[in-house]
């Protein structure tokens, strides 16, 4: 199945685009997802494994347990680092 993928701020940056369409097998979460896409781009990867919290939407609405989660077809996964305030 194919999923939409969103990168957002910084991880637009590394992935050196801000969206695409990633082939994943049928009823696979997003953990399964995440190391797709790490495979695809060893240097986003990385990135992705160092972050300390990656915030994670699916159509528009924020999931937590990753490894729960099952995708379906066409579904948009938006990958974002924190937002921080202050300074």
């Amino acid at each position: 199945m194919k999923v939409l993928v969103k990168y957002s701020g910084i991880l637009a940056e590394i992935a050196g685009l801000e969206y695409e369409y990633v082939e994943i097998p049928d009823n696979s979460t997003i953990t399964t997802l995440l190391e797709a896409i790490s495979r695809r781009n060893t240097n986003l990867g990385n990135w992705i494994k160092l972050l300390p919290l990656l915030h994670v939407y699916v159509n528009d609405v924020e999931v937590t347990g990753l490894s729960e989660y099952r995708l379906k077809e066409g579904d948009k996964v938006v990958l974002m680092t924190p937002l921080y305030e202050g300074g």
